[in-house]
């Protein structure tokens, strides 16, 4: 990896493809590499997230205290969830680029 494509990546900026396998029987569900996670279809990826989305705001109406609001900074900021929309993000702008954009 060159030190730009290295800069890039801890930027959050992708520079090769998250499609890791496309489903021919859905082209708008491919397979998608979350860097550091692994591999999910593209529609498990987004229930996964907004599962998480969820459980986050359900763990704000009951945060009390500095170690709760410190356990709501790591689910936002260290935990895979970055890295999963991220690789949303990044799919979605492939499979429109491709012409498979969602209607």
């Amino acid at each position: 990896m060159s030190e730009i494509d290295d800069i890039k990546r801890r930027a959050g900026i992708v520079t090769e493809s998250v499609i890791y396998n496309k489903n021919p029987a859905d082209m708008t569900n491919p397979d998608v590499r979350v860097n550091g996670v692994g591999v999910y279809s593209l529609e498990n990826l987004k229930a996964n997230v907004k599962v998480k989305i969820a459980e986050l705001a359900k763990s704000t109406q009951k945060a009390d205290g500095a170690n709760a609001w410190g356990q709501i900074d790591y689910m936002i900021n260290h935990a895979a969830m970055k890295e999963m929309i991220k690789t949303i993000i990044a799919a979605e702008e492939e499979l429109e680029g491709e012409g498979h954009a969602r209607h």
